[in-house]
């Protein structure tokens, strides 16, 4: 369900004090100045205790550091109203300490020269609708390689006669260390224009290769052929003598929006590609 947008707080009134030290010495000025504004903004859903006292000292902290690494030339009020909109939309999502990350490093970056020429309103909102599940895997494809792709895969069966097919599984998300099937969570990706993916058309670099033959020899997906297996045996339409199991390899990309997005909430921890 899409939660409610309505504002709780106009941010004209923000008290102009809040804002004279943004752009401060670290020691004295962005980390204050931001948990100012934050604690205007988060302070109605504190009294009413929407929010922990808790989570939102830790976001405030998380904040702190964030933007205490920025070095003072470095420092941009321009897309100050962006930061602002961000804390407003983190209210929904401060349970939960991976959210309280990715949102304090999105509130650093509008206020950062070096990135906030990647910041779109849009992102907020984004982050705002993800579930950590959803982020966590946008995560993974970001971190995989230096092209922020991965290998997918399709397991199906297929009746050579009629040529009509049904999946097993598709959109399955291989790296090298994992198997990842989260259908929901890709989805949701997708319809926020952070991913983009071919289900016929492999990755070719060696890393993607093996980790295609690594697949086929791995546990999850001889269970998927077992199923299939069931499948054909209780099912007219595919009768185990006319039909065959596929393995189709494809890969699944960070757009552009998405490359933007991710470098502004996630730490690079690129594995490099063969």
């Amino acid at each position: 369900m899409t939660k409610d947008k309505k504002s709780f707080v106009n941010i004209e009134a923000i008290p102009k004090e809040l804002l004279t030290n943004l752009l401060g010495p670290a020691t004295v000025g962005i980390g204050q100045g931001l948990g100012g504004v934050v604690n205007f903004i988060m302070n109605p859903l504190r009294k009413l205790n929407v929010i922990t006292e808790k989570n939102y000292k830790d976001f405030v902290e998380k904040i702190n550091v964030e933007t205490n690494k920025i070095p003072e030339n470095n420092r941009d009020s321009s897309k100050l109203g962006i930061a602002l909109k961000i804390m407003e939309d983190a209210r929904y999502q401060l349970d939960e300490e991976d959210m309280r990350e990715y949102f304090s490093r999105l509130v650093a970056g509008t206020i950062d020269n070096r990135k906030n020429s990647k910041i779109s309103p849009r992102f907020s909102s984004i982050l705002s609708e993800l579930t950590t599940t959803d982020a966590n895997l946008l995560k993974l494809i970001h971190n995989n390689n230096s092209v922020r792709r991965a290998a997918l895969a399709r397991v199906r069966i297929f009746n050579k006669e009629t040529k009509i097919w049904r999946d097993i599984e598709s959109k399955i998300i291989l790296t090298p260390d994992k198997i990842t099937y989260q259908p929901t969570s890709f989805e949701t990706l997708v319809s926020f224009g952070l991913i983009d993916y071919n289900e016929t058309e492999a990755a070719s670099s060696k890393i993607f290769r093996d980790v295609y033959d690594s697949f086929k020899e791995s546990e999850y997906y001889s269970n998927l052929k077992e199923r299939a297996v069931e499948i054909t045996k209780k099912s007219t339409a595919y009768p185990p003598s006319k039909t065959s199991i596929q393995y189709a390899k494809g890969s699944v990309i960070l757009t552009q929006s998405g490359k933007d997005f991710c470098s502004l909430i996630f730490p690079s921890e690129l594995k490099k590609t063969a």
